[in-house]
């Protein structure tokens, strides 16, 4: 009986060490394929696309690289307004992290830079409110939801960039 009883716990921490093993492959494994590009691209697309739902618009994210905490590129980010115009079109975001600290609730970004960026600032006729005051309105804290995390950002660079401002409710006014 003695001599069952010790197979039967030498089994068990056989599959026990067997099953902790596994795991701890699992968690390299995954934070090794979270490092890969195409990884990153791939959830990328899956938030955007959430997003997109949500937003009851178009956002999309061509290429996603996250390196290590230090800066994260961002290729191809497209979003579009309600009336499915081009609000924001990148085709290369660089953001450069400065610190992030989860104990303190904030992240701290030293620099965001945007390469050819088109911008398209409207106010549509019959409408007071810009095409984007829907992002804004969505990511609002209620006043009973208040959120303590901050995000700071300390300088914004834009390169190449091509603004585009139209209020659609005003005259126009003829030049002479």
């Amino acid at each position: 009986m003695r001599k069952i009883i010790k197979n039967i716990i030498s089994l068990l921490i056989i599959v026990l060490s067997s099953m902790i093993d596994l795991l701890f492959f699992l968690i390299i494994s995954f934070i090794f394929l979270f490092h890969l590009s195409w990884v990153q691209t791939k959830i990328a697309k899956i938030v955007s696309s959430y997003y997109s739902i949500e937003l009851a618009t178009n956002l999309e994210i061509s290429k996603l690289k996250i390196n290590a905490f230090e800066s994260i590129e961002l290729d191809g980010l497209f979003i579009t307004d309600l009336h499915n115009d081009t609000l924001l079109y990148a085709p290369n975001i660089s953001i450069n992290i400065k610190d992030i600290n989860l104990n303190k609730q904030v992240a701290k970004i030293s620099c965001v830079e945007l390469l050819s960026p088109t911008i398209k600032f409207k106010k549509y006729k019959n409408e007071e409110i810009f095409n984007f005051q829907f992002i804004i309105d969505y990511f609002s804290t209620n006043s009973d939801e208040k959120s303590n995390f901050s995000l700071l950002i300390e300088d914004v660079e834009l390169y190449n960039a091509k603004f585009s401002y139209k209020d659609y409710n005003k005259d126009k006014i003829n030049m002479v």
